[in-house]
């Protein structure tokens, strides 16, 4: 790839990057649709991994098949363009790495948590923590699958 195209695409990549922050913090602080503009009277909390999960998969009958899916998966999928986005925003080689990433992920996450526990929007939940790194994760294996598969395709 020639430099005017990587930096187009690194461009790209910032635009990308950047806008995607910012819808999140719409959907985790802003959106009504998550109930996120009732600012709660007390913390809520779960500190116990798996708990959340195993509530909305067992109870998804009862609380629909939205609310279980967005709990569930909607917190995997949220973070799937961290972990994609990421990698192609440095040359560094440290954000390309699958750990770095994944533990940048974490780190992001808990502090999307831990924003939301002290100004009681949502809850802190441990369950979202490992589910938005097992997104973040995922991201960066679907950036490496694709740049592999974009040096394959260039090589013939």
């Amino acid at each position: 790839m020639d430099s005017a195209r990587k930096r187009f695409v690194r461009a790209l990549a910032w635009l990308s990057f950047l806008l995607y922050l910012i819808l999140i913090v719409y959907v985790m602080f802003l959106s009504e649709e998550f109930g996120r503009t009732i600012k709660g009277s007390h913390f809520r909390y779960n500190l116990k991994l798996g708990k959340e999960i195993k509530r909305f998969w067992y109870n998804r009958d009862y609380l629909g098949f939205k609310a279980s899916f967005i709990n569930i998966f909607g917190n995997i999928i949220t973070f799937i363009p961290f972990g994609f986005i990421l990698p192609m925003l440095t040359k560094k080689k440290i954000y390309k790495n699958i750990i770095a990433v994944t533990i940048l992920a974490a780190v992001f996450s808990f502090t999307i948590e831990i924003t939301q526990f002290h100004y009681r929007i949502g809850a802190f939940d441990v369950d979202d923590i490992a589910l938005n790194t097992l997104g973040g994760f995922l991201g960066c294996i679907t950036y490496h699958i694709c740049n592999t598969i974009r040096v394959l395709l260039k090589k013939k």
